[in-house]
C-alpha cells in the first residue's frame, strides 16, 4: 500500500508539473533559464564559479 500511495502522490506531482509546462509561461522562463542558461536578446548570462582551493 505504501508503494501504491507513493506512486499515485509521484503522479500528482507529475500531473501538476504536465500542466505548468503547457500553461505557465513564466514557470518556462524560469526553466530555460535556470536549467538551460537561456537568456532575452540583451541579456548576458553569467556562469559563477567555486573558486578551487
Amino acid at each position: 500500500m505504501e508503494d501504491i500511495d507513493s506512486l499515485r502522490s509521484e503522479q500528482g506531482r507529475l500531473t501538476g508539473e504536465k500542466d505548468r509546462l503547457q500553461n505557465d509561461l513564466e514557470y518556462i522562463e524560469k526553466l530555460a533559464r535556470e536549467r538551460h542558461r537561456m537568456a532575452k536578446p540583451g541579456e548576458k548570462v553569467f556562469k559563477v564559479l567555486e573558486k578551487k582551493k
